[in-house]
């Protein structure tokens, strides 16, 4: 591939095209595309790169944003970032956070057991 073609990719991917925009606006094919991640960790890794630039920078002016005051943005950020504790509608506990005797009171099984026994 040649290095006029790489920086193609690289621009259209730090722009946020997708890898198949990338590859028709760059004039390879996707499998090509891949070949190359596939064979060549040094592409592959200016890829990556490239394809992430745009979220990092997208932070970087989100924490500038927050740094000066925007009240909005930092209202985002823990919307996001503390959600538990800032989000509008807080996430769903996974099954594997919920306590299936949680409804029950203390010793209930305590209890439970005895009834049985005495019927």
């Amino acid at each position: 591939m040649t290095e006029p073609t790489v920086q193609k990719l690289e621009q259209a991917l730090r722009e946020g095209f997708s890898v198949e925009m990338a590859c028709h606006v760059s004039g390879i094919s996707r499998s090509t595309y891949y070949s190359h991640v596939d064979n060549d960790p040094e592409f592959m890794n200016k890829m990556e790169l490239a394809k992430n630039w745009v979220t990092e920078r997208a932070k970087q002016v989100l924490a500038q944003a927050v740094e000066s005051g925007d009240l909005k943005a930092a209202q985002w950020w823990l919307e996001r970032k503390a959600r538990a504790e800032f989000a509008p509608n807080p996430p769903a506990q996974s099954k594997s956070d919920i306590d299936p005797f949680q409804k029950y009171e203390p010793n209930w099984i305590d209890r439970a057991y005895k009834a049985l026994q005495t019927e």
